[in-house]
């Protein structure tokens, strides 16, 4: 793991920060708190997050933050890009990397949903998202009533650090899902590429 490198001149930076707003340096506390990955309020990306920047000069890229650099309404980070580059972006120019792998998703599982009602069956207890404290994200879709009922899921799961992880199973009928806070996207894929999957084999 990286460690939370000191703030450098503006000369040091692969991108300009004429543009971004003078805010004070981060306090001790909190460059502790966020390289240890406790969360922060404000703060979406913690130390050794993967991402992808979809805006400005360095869109397209995928990249992992080493440096917390401003607070404030959009924090600005260092970002390492795949080739080496240390640049300067802010939050906004960012989304977890999996992000690309989502295209869709939300429409998809709309669209999955819409295709199990029937007058009777969303009238059963239906499906969850919700929040882990630690944090992170729930998913619990049921499965009664709907092709995949009785379906065999071979579970999935994935634990690369403290919030790159997650775990995907069926259990009493309904598929589950758990996750680090940027990987509901990933939970809900695994669902939807099961579910579609098995239509398309019906």
């Amino acid at each position: 793991m990286k460690a939370c490198r000191p703030s450098r001149g503006p000369a040091a930076y692969a991108g300009s920060l004429d543009s971004f707003p003078k805010i004070p340096l981060i306090p001790d506390e909190l460059t502790h708190r966020w390289s240890t990955h406790q969360p922060i309020a404000g703060v979406a990306f913690l130390l050794n997050d993967s991402v992808r920047v979809v805006s400005g000069p360095y869109a397209g890229h995928e990249a992992a933050i080493i440096t917390l650099l401003q607070l404030g309404p959009d924090p600005l980070y260092d970002i390492e890009l795949g080739d080496g580059r240390t640049v300067s972006t802010s939050q906004s120019a960012l989304l977890p990397a999996a992000a690309k792998e989502e295209p869709f998703l939300l429409g998809r599982l709309q669209r999955w949903y819409a295709a199990q009602c029937d007058g009777d069956w969303e009238h059963d207890v239906g499906p969850s998202i919700s929040t882990l404290d630690n944090p992170g994200w729930r998913v619990s879709l049921p499965l009664h009533g709907t092709p995949l009922a009785g379906v065999p899921f071979t579970r999935v799961e994935r634990a690369a650090g403290p919030r790159d992880w997650f775990a995907c199973w069926v259990q009493d009928g309904r598929f589950e899902g758990a996750g680090g806070p940027h990987q509901l996207g990933v939970i809900l894929g695994i669902f939807l590429q099961w579910a579609e999957g098995r239509m398309e084999a019906v």
